[in-house]
């Protein structure tokens, strides 16, 4: 798919592209241009719980990092065609009702390729991390990686990657504890935000927390205690706890080819804003272009039992559950790649 967004009004913009198919593509006319690569985001991971009444147990599992982005400053000719490979959102983890959990898989590595240029490359992120088991001396999921990028004369920024998921019983007479993270966000001006840790500390059997993920200006906020959220990154800053997200607005947005106000709205949430974690009977939101799926965490039966997917390049979230479901549960899928090409003079 090809988008064509037309001028914005900018002093410098004259055409938006933004290429969202791998294959050839040639600019309508020689130009100097910023073209910007973005790798494709890992999936969240799903983690249920086997046995619904296992004392001391607990299920872990963390979003999927978000891709690399690679950008430069290059001429472009009209009678040259350019090779573009664009990046598959990585699947995110399965726990269905009866049977082994399925692992989710990482992103894809989008580029772009010509004569006269240096490839641009950016890397998918990492998929999620899963696991079960005794949760009496702490029971962790490691967070994720995002991916790196090369090849770029202005930036080659990494991708923002996920917290770790933990639950710590308070005593072998507490069932079944869950922690979920959310997904990374890419580096639209250096190497991006991740989403926070998740600690479920136990005290009650069936709980469970999570938090949303990371925004292009911020990451999600740590959570540790019972039964907590906390909500996605935003545009412009960090999330606290339960705090509105921040959008992008004309005039504050964070990456080049988000001037003078020309956003690309992929996901629920506004460009650059991760999404909220969800408790239980919900689904949580997903991230805005370049930010992270929200977590989530849930007992009982979830009626709606899936992390959230990346926006455009950003990491899926995980989903963890107190109980063995009655439906089955999915992490978040990665986001997709894409390649964008600002044409700044005809």
């Amino acid at each position: 798919m090809t988008v064509i967004l037309g001028g914005s009004g900018g002093q410098s913009l004259v055409r938006l592209f933004v290429l969202g198919t791998s294959g050839t593509w040639s600019p309508p006319w020689d130009c100097k241009a910023i073209v910007t690569v973005i790798g494709s985001g890992g999936g969240g991971a799903s983690q249920e719980q086997g046995p619904w009444h296992v004392a001391g147990n607990g299920a872990v599992a963390t979003g999927g990092g978000a891709g690399g982005l690679s950008q430069s400053y290059v001429d472009l000719k009209a009678t040259t065609t350019y090779t573009l490979v664009i990046g598959a959102g990585g699947t995110g983890g399965s726990s269905p009702v009866d049977g082994p959990n399925t692992s989710p898989t990482a992103g894809s590595t989008s580029s772009f390729a010509g004569s006269g240029i240096t490839t641009l490359t950016a890397n998918g992120g990492a998929a999620g991390n899963h696991t079960e088991g005794d949760a009496t001396s702490t029971l962790t999921s490691a967070g994720v990686a995002g991916g790196s990028a090369t090849g770029g004369t202005l930036q080659n920024n990494t991708g923002g990657g996920s917290g770790a998921a933990s639950v710590t019983t308070a005593s072998s007479s507490i069932y079944n504890n869950a922690a979920a993270t959310g997904g990374g966000a890419i580096g639209l001006g250096g190497t991006g935000y991740s989403s926070g840790t998740v600690h479920q500390t136990g005290g009650a059997s069936y709980a469970h927390s999570c938090n949303g993920g990371a925004g292009t200006g911020g990451g999600s906020a740590n959570t540790s205690g019972t039964n907590q959220t906390a909500t996605g990154g935003g545009a412009t800053a960090a999330s606290t706890g339960s705090a509105s997200l921040k959008a992008i607005t004309a005039g504050n947005a964070t990456g080049a080819f988000l001037m003078d106000g020309d956003n690309i709205g992929v996901g629920t949430n506004p460009d650059g804003c991760g999404g909220d974690a969800v408790r239980n009977y919900a689904s949580p939101s997903n991230g805005g272009f370049a930010a992270g799926g929200g977590g989530m965490s849930g007992q009982n039966t979830i009626y709606i039992g899936d992390g959230a997917a990346g926006g455009i390049g950003g990491g899926g979230g995980g989903t963890a559950t107190a109980k063995d479901q009655s439906v089955q549960c999915h992490g978040g899928n990665g986001g997709t790649g894409v390649v964008i090409v600002e044409v700044l003079t005809a």
